[in-house]
């Protein structure tokens, strides 16, 4: 599946790092970390460090849903 960003969807891991979701995203680092802590963005923090993991299939649906205005 393409879409605006260019970004086969097949090609990405079924889950995502935060490294990972800030490149698909284009955007920097800092940016990036705080897109990641603002709800409703689709992520999981997982173990005591707080690692953060996302559906790619979420982090699409996200995306889509950002376009139509909603």
């Amino acid at each position: 599946m393409e879409n605006k960003f260019n970004i086969n969807k097949t090609d990405l891991p079924l889950v995502l790092t935060a490294e990972q979701i800030i490149q698909v995203l284009g955007i920097g680092r800092r940016a990036g970390y705080e897109l990641l802590k603002a709800p409703p963005f689709p992520v999981r923090r997982l173990g005591k460090r707080g690692i953060i993991k996302a559906s790619r299939d979420a982090l699409f649906n996200w995306l889509e849903s950002k376009e139509s205005g909603a």
